[in-house]
């Protein structure tokens, strides 16, 4: 293999000859020579017509004269090159340009040369360049009646500041004050100076505006009595973050001894640090790693910063040009690492060395906590079960226990959590609270008392101020069996059958297309609101309960229709399984358009179960933003119709008055086979209640109604009746003048009823809903509440 070796070895001026030797691992020798050369010495050049200062002439012509002699004592010989290098001016489109250039140079045997060129009118020297293609010697000739102009050093005015540390001529940094506005300078001055006037400068906006002209502040001067001393000045001037530029006049008498611009650098506010993690949890630093991620956003108001952690730079930003935050924000993320019981000390330090500290403690725990479940998987348990789950940790921070996804019960330790925050203060001088409390457990009872017959999952969460959560005994299924008697002779508690829910990756069922597709034998077969009346509210869960032909009669159910429905094959079956299971699952639709409804509990099905009265009965939400006249359908999982009824929606906050209204428009739509709607107040309860069926919409302070004429001798209907047909046609009434004066008779006595019962309930609301019914009859007798109608003419065959 190649391999690569290096040596220094001793050479001299001139020629040399290496010899190398090698030898391999099997002893054969290798023997090379190699030959270099070795050149030292540069050339010499030496000037034979120049000055004792090595100057040349310029003659009348503008044209210069060099002449010399240049060697090399290079053994063996190398090619001397030799050049003159030296501004020149050319005319080019009528203007004179200067350019470098370079031209050799005839040098003889004897190494004489002559050289003569004209060069720039603006220059001072040329050069000479000598190499031997080793090593280069270069010498300037200057022109001796030539000379380059020097600039005299303005000499500094006796002028200082004993209370801002000076950058420069007339330029001071400004330590820290209190003052954010202002800055009283205190200094000496000669003591000849006899005025000192500080006038700041003006700024212009970009568009030119904002120009002002400041008047002069003059200093107070306290003379001193020794005449070779130095008098005292102090003044106060206005101060901005940033550069602050003034015109400073000193005056000996009426002469003006000085008149220079100056500048105060000004920064009385340290920087801004905002961290976003770590959080500090009792001012400490928690962490299961080796290290700490420290991440945030630093700015500062003038020239810039330095942001350290533990000596770490962690953001660094310096310009004297900075807008401020608007410039010099800049966001930060260093990992640091850590040992546990150490400190983390941080310093963000701006360039007119305002500071802020910070100091933390560091604990590392990399270690879990323990739980303690007090439930096996597979364990069978008595619906009145009560079980301790406990967690250990030398830094618990949480225990918090579920049950089939839904919280039960936390408990957790009270350590704050914080941002870190930097100060002025010393950071040494922080203390820090024991923590001895975190090593306590923390305990919560779970009660399975609400829990139904069957299969559970209880899972816990035991988290510690680190971030390490338990992983070992945090959950286990359970069986919860069949509760006791009910002490009414029947036991509608839980069956030792396990009824698992529709799993979340199940779908639901396809509902009818329309309500035109429901099973009107089903029609009325559950009742939906908080009082049992068909009234939903929208936003909110709402009690639905189940009524069927052939099932006990509630009892106590005070709510319930008064009619039950023949339950179909499909619902009969369902109904069979639940009085067994106590327990089962369906879904649930709204119309117009089928909506799928969520349970109680945020589930895609719902929960059916047994009440004290062996009634079936499910929560159900209705979603917020519906309103008016609905249909709610519930479905088995293979989305064969169970159950259906119409019901009036209204809003979550709605009123007493407003369900009663709600409740009697439902009703009016009901018995009146149009589309319609009674408006709730019986004011449109008169004659004509024949082939012409009214109905009206509560819709603000206006009522839209339909009216009707019916020919069989009865008055106008007025504003609340119309066509039963919804249609305009006079069909329904079948021509048959006693049926329709029958129907009429019908419906106005359910309309007393419901008035009734409307009366009964705005009773129930106190004087206040009374006060609002008594507001809106008069309202509709000034006609600030009107109605529209929309006329439908309907003839009754005789």
């Amino acid at each position: 293999d190649d391999s690569e070796f290096s040596f220094k070895a001793p050479i001299k001026q001139g020629a040399n000859t290496i010899k190398v030797k090698a030898k391999g691992s099997d002893n054969k020798e290798v023997v090379e020579t190699l030959a270099t050369n070795f050149d030292g010495k540069a050339p010499i050049i030496k000037l034979t017509n120049a000055d004792s200062n090595g100057n040349v002439t310029i003659d009348q012509t503008g044209a210069v004269e060099v002449k010399g002699e240049v060697k090399d004592d290079t053994t063996p010989k190398q090619n001397l090159t030799f050049t003159v290098k030296y501004s020149k001016d050319e005319v080019a489109n009528g203007e004179i340009q200067t350019q470098q250039v370079e031209e050799p140079v005839n040098v003889s045997t004897g190494g004489s040369f002559t050289v003569k060129v004209i060069p720039s009118a603006s220059t001072y020297s040329v050069t000479l360049v000598a190499s031997d293609g080793v090593n280069t010697t270069t010498q300037d000739v200057g022109f001796a009646n030539r000379v380059m102009p020097t600039k005299t050093k303005a000499k500094l005015y006796n002028i200082s500041l004993s209370n801002a540390n000076g950058i420069g001529s007339y330029n001071w940094i400004i330590p820290n004050g209190t003052s954010l506005d202002s800055f009283t300078a205190n200094g000496k001055v000669s003591n000849k100076a006899t005025e000192i006037l500080f006038t700041k400068a003006n700024r212009v906006k970009d568009d030119g505006s904002g120009y002002e002209d400041f008047d002069p502040i003059a200093a107070t001067i306290t003379k001193s009595t020794n005449a070779n001393a130095d008098s005292a000045f102090t003044v106060t001037l206005p101060m901005h973050p940033g550069i602050n530029d003034f015109r400073m006049i000193v005056k000996e008498g009426s002469d003006v001894v000085l008149d220079t611009p100056v500048a105060f650098y000004f920064d009385r506010q340290a920087p801004e640090v905002m961290f976003s993690t770590p959080k500090l949890y009792g001012d400490r630093i928690f962490t299961n790693k080796d290290t700490v991620k420290f991440k945030g956003v630093i700015s500062d108001d003038f020239a810039g910063y330095t942001l350290k952690i533990n000596n770490l730079i962690a953001s660094d930003n310096f310009s004297t040009d900075s807008k401020g935050k608007e410039t010099n924000a800049q966001s930060f993320d260093r990992d640091v690492e850590v040992k546990n019981g150490e400190f983390v000390l941080i310093q963000a330090i701006d360039q007119m060395s305002s500071a802020l500290y910070g100091r933390a403690p560091v604990v590392v725990d990399k270690d879990a906590p323990s739980v303690t479940l007090g439930i096996k998987d597979n364990d069978h348990v008595e619906a009145n079960r009560k079980i301790s789950v406990t967690a250990k940790d030398d830094h618990l921070k949480l225990l918090r226990v579920k049950i089939d996804g839904r919280e039960v019960n936390h408990a957790s330790n009270g350590l704050k959590e914080t941002d870190i925050k930097l100060s002025k203060n010393n950071p040494y001088d922080a203390t820090f609270a024991d923590l001895k409390d975190l090593k306590n457990p923390l305990k919560v009872d779970v009660d399975f008392n609400s829990l139904a017959a069957g299969k559970h999952l209880i899972t816990v969460e035991a988290v510690d101020y680190a971030g390490n959560v338990a992983t070992k005994n945090t959950s286990a299924e359970f069986v919860v069996e069949k509760k006791s008697n009910d002490g009414h002779g029947n036991d509608h508690g839980s069956s030792s059958v396990t009824v698992n829910p529709p799993s979340a990756s199940t779908p639901a069922p396809k509902a009818p297309e329309s309500i035109e597709k429901l099973d009107q034998s089903l029609k009325g077969s559950l009742v939906a609101g908080e009082h049992m009346n068909d009234v939903v509210r929208a936003g909110k869960s709402n009690p639905v309960k189940l009524y069927f032909a052939g099932m006990d009669h509630a009892k106590g159910d005070t709510g319930s229709k008064s009619h039950k429905t023949k339950a179909s094959s499909a619902t009969s079956e369902f109904i069979k399984e639940l009085k067994k299971n106590k327990v089962a699952y369906a879904y649930a639709y709204m119309y117009s358009s089928p909506v799928l409804l969520k349970g109680a509990d945020g589930s895609k099905y719902v929960k059916v179960t047994l009440d004290k009265n062996g009634q079936p009965q499910f929560n159900v939400v209705i979603p917020a933003g519906y309103f008016g006249k609905h249909t709610i359908v519930l479905l088995n999982d293979k989305g064969e119709q169970l159950a259906w009824a119409n019901v009036w929606v209204v809003p979550e906050n709605a009123t007493a008055f407003d369900e009663t209204v709600a409740e009697i428009n439902l009703k009016y739509s009901e018995l009146h086979s149009g589309t319609g709607f009674g408006n709730g107040l019986g004011t449109g309860f008169g004659n004509g209640l024949g082939a012409g069926s009214g109905f009206g919409t509560f819709t603000g302070t206006t009522y839209v109604g339909t009216d009707g004429n019916a020919s069989s001798g009865s008055a106008n209907a007025g504003a609340a009746s119309g066509d039963a047909a919804a249609n305009g046609n006079a069909s329904a009434a079948n021509g048959n003048a006693a049926a329709k004066q029958k129907a009429a008779e019908k419906e106005k006595a359910a309309a007393k009823s419901a008035a009734k019962k409307m009366t009964s309930d705005l009773a129930m609301t106190g004087s206040s809903v009374i006060g609002m019914v008594v507001t809106f009859m008069v309202l509709l007798a000034s006609g600030a509440v009107t109605f529209k109608t929309r006329r439908h003419h309907a003839h009754a065959s005789k």
